[in-house]
């Protein structure tokens, strides 16, 4: 057995000392040290993959025109509300240059979480918006 149990008297009561072997000792020391790091890796890893995820929707950036409208219902069906960000540039003046920037020349579009851009339709070109 790797370790033994000795029977240990001290004033009356008796007490049991557990005795392992030194590099046993050792061992399981650095199994402990080891477990504890890696669980402490995979919660960060699961931490900053929440945060990956959430910044990994779809956006739909439209105008609110008739055409961006009727567009937007239709995206929102097939991909889900949950999985896309709803963007109207006519109310939300300040995410213009974000929506420039991720190469958006006309509305509606949707960004994809890969930051492709599919220009759906036509509504309004991107200087039409700024205006």
């Amino acid at each position: 057995m790797c370790f033994t149990l000795t029977k240990v008297k001290q004033k009356g009561a008796a007490n049991y000392h557990l005795h392992m072997p030194v590099y046993r000792y050792k061992l399981v020391n650095w199994i402990s040290f080891t477990l504890e790091v890696l669980i402490k890796f995979a919660v960060t890893i699961k931490s900053k993959f929440k945060k990956y995820n959430k910044l990994k929707k779809s956006i739909f950036y439209h105008a609110g025109c008739p055409v961006c409208v009727s567009a937007e219902q239709d995206i929102v069906t097939l991909i889900g509300e949950d999985n896309v960000e709803i963007v109207h540039l006519g109310a939300e003046k300040g995410r213009i240059d974000e929506a420039e920037k991720a190469g958006i020349k006309s509305v509606p579009a949707l960004v994809t979480p890969n930051g492709n851009v599919l220009h759906i339709n036509f509504g309004a070109s991107i200087e039409d918006v700024k205006a």
